[in-house]
């Protein structure tokens, strides 16, 4: 997960790059992979605050940081979140929201 944010960084650094939902996402989901949902979900602020367009892999990913942090209860709200967004749930989001209650 750091080199992922490490990579995020550079990013930011280089001229004409500018990062993107897919970028970002990738970076969550090292983040959920490496137990950071607290870099994870400032991640998502991050996304938010920059008024990118958010989609059902963004959320799934964050899901996923939530629920392998037993952050249950944070999952369900960026379930409903992104439910109230309009952006419909995959299978993948089911599952993850399903674990992150068990």
């Amino acid at each position: 997960w750091k080199d992922a944010l490490n990579f995020l960084d550079q990013c930011y650094r280089e001229p004409g790059v500018t990062p993107t939902i897919q970028i970002y996402t990738s970076a969550m989901r090292a983040c959920a992979r490496g137990g950071q949902a607290k870099r994870a979900l400032n991640l998502l602020r991050v996304v938010k605050d920059k008024g990118l367009e958010t989609d059902s892999y963004f959320y799934t990913a964050a899901i996923d940081a939530c629920s392998k942090a037993k952050m249950w209860e944070k999952a369900l709200e960026l379930f409903d979140e992104m439910v109230e967004l309009g952006i419909e749930p995959t299978p993948v989001t089911y599952g993850v929201t399903i674990s992150a209650l068990g």
